[in-house]
């Protein structure tokens, strides 16, 4: 049972309260654009999907998008924590 009355309740929600920061949408919004060399299968319910997917539609980004920007931003987080450098390879 959702705790929201609709649609439109659960997306202002979650654009208050988005997963990812504005700064870092922003920076990865650039990588997103570039060929990637992994793939990554995360399972889930058809209603988280359906949820996630709602999320992602309504900050203008793919479901795929929007997972790997929580991903990689609790990624850079954890890093940062730990305080292990972690640099870009360069081109």
């Amino acid at each position: 049972m959702s705790p929201f009355k609709s649609l439109e309740e659960e997306a202002n929600f979650w654009n208050k309260q988005t997963i990812v920061s504005k700064e870092f949408k922003k920076q990865i919004i650039k990588d997103l654009q570039q060929p990637k060399n992994g793939a990554l299968v995360v399972r889930l319910t058809k209603d988280e999907k359906d949820r996630l997917t709602k999320i992602a539609k309504s900050q203008g980004l793919t479901l795929s998008s929007l997972a790997r920007m929580a991903i990689l931003e609790n990624f850079y987080q954890e890093l940062q924590e730990q305080k292990i450098g972690f640099h870009k390879k360069s081109k």
